[in-house]
């Protein structure tokens, strides 16, 4: 099952971005990682 593509404003966008490769706590980087994924519409198995 694919993911529903999310729309992401560019600001928010760019701050999950930073997130993702900032040094800041794993699980924020973890949970940044996950929505820019699903807003790219990979599949739940592959997000998992």
């Amino acid at each position: 099952m694919r993911a529903a593509p999310l729309l992401i404003a560019d600001p928010d966008g760019a701050q999950l971005q930073k997130w993702v490769r900032s040094t800041t706590k794993a699980g924020l980087v973890q949970r940044a990682r996950i929505v820019l994924l699903a807003a790219d519409g990979v599949a739940h198995a592959e997000i998992a």
